[in-house]
């Protein structure tokens, strides 16, 4: 069957203090000379709620949920130092929507998600510079990020959190060189996010 085709009823429930967290993306191992950059971090999507057929909600609580990318890997020292993976976007902090939600009197309240942490930039050897740390998360949508199609009525949301992931460390300096610049913080963008398609919200 078509995972994307079921349909989801959901009324009078309540979704409170759930956790998803994204892997972390593994680390460089120097071999020989030359080792990998770390890898990205997975990202965390959905802290309650996980969409990509047709959901329906009606008067449903979505309080303190939690969401996070994970961690990006650092890169390999060495000769030639690698940089640190991203970190993973967070998005949903409640919800994530790639399908179809029609969502009506319901509260989106308490919700949390983070940006990963950009991993480490691989050491320098001595006669190399070290190398940049890898970039943090996203963070998209401390209630609800959409990517599909949506309809949102008399629904409240109220102190939901994002966070940008920290940027990686740059990997240190040698004898004779210089160590890598840190990794840029990750994007924090609004407690509700869509990115593609429409989402209608109707008071």
């Amino acid at each position: 069957p078509n995972p994307k085709s079921g349909t989801v009823t959901m009324d009078l429930c309540a979704f409170q203090a759930n956790t998803a967290v994204g892997g972390q993306g593994g680390s460089g191992l120097l071999i020989s000379v030359v080792g990998p950059p770390g890898a990205d971090g997975g990202p965390g999507l959905g802290g309650a709620v996980f969409n990509l057929g047709t959901l329906v909600v009606t008067r449903t609580v979505f309080a303190g949920n939690a969401l996070a990318g994970g961690a990006g890997g650092w890169g390999a020292d060495g000769h030639g130092p690698q940089t640190g993976g991203s970190g993973g976007t967070a998005g949903g902090g409640a919800i994530y929507n790639a399908g179809l939600l029609d969502t009506s009197g319901s509260t989106f309240a308490g919700n949390t998600l983070r940006g990963g942490v950009g991993g480490r930039g691989g050491q320098a050897a001595p006669d190399h510079f070290g190398a940049a740390g890898g970039r943090g998360g996203d963070a998209q949508g401390g209630a609800l990020l959409s990517s599909g199609t949506g309809s949102v009525q008399n629904c409240t949301f109220a102190w939901n959190t994002n966070f940008g992931g920290v940027g990686g460390q740059g990997g240190g300096a040698s004898m004779y060189a210089r160590g890598g610049g840190g990794g840029g913080g990750g994007a924090a963008r609004g407690g509700i996010c869509l990115n593609g398609n429409s989402l209608d919200l109707v008071n």
